[in-house]
């Protein structure tokens, strides 16, 4: 028997491959899973070479369409930098152009979102807190010092100038370190 919200998911997946990334993994190497253990709050999903793997199928088509533009442009890797940002108002112009302004503008929002209007481009503190939280829950083990280095070179950053750049950096970490053990141990 297959799961309905697994078919429409897939269906969707599809449609979003063809309208928006027609060019991208033209082999078929990459797959949709759905994977409800994933200690995340479903806004996001978790990155797996060759996997967009969600941990649950939104209800709403308009937002499940969202979501899977936003795992597709994390295919060449996690971070949500420059790269990922290019790819997601690549897919806001496509959807424009056919006739989805809700969802090109709900796109254009979320890069947005994460950009800081002050830094030409540069990601806001929000984001880069954000993105030492989701490495500490994706690299467990890692001491806070490995784990910010990881950041900064994502960010090109050496660590001294992330930890300059991002006063709150170290104490995020260390907190989300600390959360992550708590959930861990609960499991």
């Amino acid at each position: 028997m297959t799961d309905p919200d697994f078919e429409r998911a897939q269906k969707a997946y599809e449609d979003i491959r063809a309208a928006f990334f027609p060019r991208w993994d033209r082999r078929r190497s990459w797959k949709l899973e759905i994977d409800p253990s994933l200690p995340r709050n479903g806004d996001c999903g978790t990155w797996k070479p060759k996997t967009i793997t969600l941990q649950f199928v939104l209800a709403d088509a308009e937002e499940l369409d969202q979501l899977l533009i936003h795992e597709i442009c994390h295919a060449p890797g996690p971070e949500h930098g420059s790269p990922w940002q290019r790819r997601m108002m690549a897919a806001a112009t496509k959807a424009e152009a056919l006739g989805r302004s809700q969802l090109s503008a709900r796109l254009k929002e979320e890069v947005d979102g994460l950009r800081d209007p002050r830094s030409k481009g540069e990601a806001s503190a929000k984001y880069v807190y954000s993105t030492i939280e989701d490495a500490v829950m994706e690299l467990p083990g890692l001491s806070s010092d490995e784990i910010l280095a990881r950041v900064a070179q994502s960010r090109g950053l050496s660590l001294a100038e992330l930890k300059m750049r991002y006063k709150r950096s170290e104490k995020v970490c260390l907190k989300a370190i600390q959360e992550e053990a708590l959930y861990r141990r609960k499991a």
